[in-house]
């Protein structure tokens, strides 16, 4: 099973792991308007494979586009 973990790279501590990527981008999305964007500086988002393999999804700036395009299906649009 595919999993995905979010690490905070300048500690080297892992924050929290999840079954989906999407629920990790929403917790970037989340820790983004708690702390404000510059707060994705420092994270990095990695799968973990089936054998434990990892592999470098995002990070940075790319992670907080990457969370914040996630996020967009979800907003509710407010029509004039």
């Amino acid at each position: 099973m595919t999993g995905f973990e979010l690490w905070e790279t300048r500690s080297r501590n892992l924050i929290a792991d999840y079954d989906t990527e999407a629920e990790a981008l929403a917790e970037v999305w989340a820790a983004m308007h708690l702390h404000g964007p510059e707060y994705a500086d420092s994270l990095m988002l990695v799968q973990v494979g089936p054998w434990g393999g990892l592999t470098t999804l995002a990070s940075g700036r790319e992670l907080a586009t990457r969370a914040q395009a996630a996020q967009a299906p979800n907003r509710k649009r407010v029509s004039a």
